[in-house]
């Protein structure tokens, strides 16, 4: 059998551990350190662009090209499911405050806008090739998360990334690293992905979007190594938009007409609610949109939402993930 010399993504492996330390990945301790994630995407990646200053006197050849200032961003694709998202989670809203309801559950309350965000290391091994190939990137902060809804089909969300450094390496970082066992449903289901508004499920709703940013700031500092210092987080922003098929049941439009803040949330869950993610947000600002009518079908209206602080909640937006986790 000829050995693998081209790279495929089947056979891309992708571990991940928290740091103590920013860009520090550490030495690994045995085994169990870090965590195999499933994912569909990865484009986490180091560049180091080239320019040129045009210099005169040389006639019309140019000079040589240098090296300019390194970047390591991209961005991944994970499952929402009910037992590895937590983890991508803490990265993008923080650690969580965790509850024991001594029922073999855990209900695990990640919140947006804090000032203390985690850093990761990942480490993505191209494990089927003849001279196999791994790239570990530290200091590895989420800039934004985005989710979609959908009739059918499992639910995903995507993850911007920017992290400080990226190094090849011979060895996986962890020898037996955690792994589960993703062959068992753990996937939410976009169809489970209800959101109600004030209380109440949304009449002939068509779909929706939830983005949730962390505006981070790239610290480039002057360094000999050609790394960013840090990604500071900025102001933390929950926006998304809601696609309504007009009806007698549509009882969005006042909302958005009286400018009157409302409570949306958006929860998904599995077949006996044993667990489940709910993402909320107390107070939502919903614009005054135009119904337009082009041509004879249904007539759809999108609103795009912006979630601002609620004083009595105490945040702008908040998921709550149940499962059988004790801690992330």
């Amino acid at each position: 059998m000829a050995n693998q010399t081209r790279a495929r993504g089947v056979g891309s492996v992708l571990l991940g551990a928290f740091e103590s330390t920013y860009a520090t990945a550490g030495p690994v301790r045995g085994g169990g350190v870090y965590t195999q994630y499933p994912f569909n995407q990865y484009t986490l990646g180091k560049a180091e662009p080239i320019t040129r200053d045009p210099l005169l006197g040389i006639g019309r050849d140019v000079a040589d090209s240098h090296a300019d200032a390194f970047s390591v961003a991209g961005n991944i694709r994970v499952p929402v499911d009910h037992i590895d998202f937590g983890a991508w989670l803490k990265l993008m809203l923080g650690a969580p405050d965790t509850t024991d309801n001594e029922d073999t559950t855990y209900d695990h309350v990640f919140t947006g806008g804090g000032s203390d965000l985690p850093s990761m290391a990942l480490q993505l091994g191209h494990t089927h090739l003849s001279t196999v190939k791994r790239f570990r990137h530290t200091g590895v902060r989420a800039n934004s998360m985005s989710l979609e809804s959908g009739r059918g089909g499992p639910a995903w969300a995507t993850m911007d990334l920017i992290a400080q450094d990226e190094a090849e390496e011979v060895s996986a970082i962890d020898g037996s690293p955690v792994v589960t066992n993703i062959l068992v449903p753990n996937h939410f289901q976009k169809r489970r992905g209800i959101m109600t508004l004030g209380g109440s499920a949304i009449g002939s709703l068509m779909g929706w979007s939830l983005n949730m940013s962390n505006n981070l700031e790239v610290v480039e500092s002057i360094r000999t190594d050609g790394l960013i210092e840090d990604a500071d987080p900025g102001e933390f922003l929950a926006t998304g938009s809601l696609t309504i098929r007009f009806s007698t049941a549509t009882d969005v439009p006042t909302p958005g007409k009286n400018k009157t803040p409302v409570a949306l949330a958006l929860t998904y869950d599995n077949a006996d609610s044993s667990r489940s993610l709910t993402f909320a947000l107390p107070r939502v600002f919903l614009p005054q949109v135009a119904r337009e009518v082009d041509g004879p079908d249904g007539i759809e209206v999108t609103y795009n939402f912006e979630a601002a602080k609620d004083a009595t909640a105490g945040y702008a937006a908040r998921a709550t993930l149940v499962n059988g986790v004790a801690s992330y």
